[in-house]
């Protein structure tokens, strides 16, 4: 019985420090971990938004960059077999 008794005492032990947190979390305001939820969230939006905006700028304008490949190397040779898998 003695046993139980202890194991009681620190649970109401436990429950009492979890509450004195999260009463000290509230009155404090932010955590440490609400500021990193909000953070990565922010930063995930802004990256798509800026991804989207980048897109959308890049369609406008269209394909001005030069090919860093010359065409002889993409196609291939008229008098060579070519293996294509099926």
């Amino acid at each position: 019985m003695n046993r139980d008794q202890e194991s009681l005492r620190e649970l109401k032990e436990t429950e009492d420090r979890l509450k004195e947190l999260c009463l000290w979390s509230r009155r404090r305001g932010w955590t440490w971990q609400a500021v990193g939820v909000v953070s990565g969230l922010g930063g995930g939006i802004l990256a798509a938004a800026v991804g989207a905006l980048l897109s959308a700028v890049a369609w406008v304008r269209g394909d001005e960059t030069k090919p860093t490949s010359t065409p002889a190397a993409t196609t291939p040779a008229k008098d060579k077999e070519v293996f294509m898998c099926h």
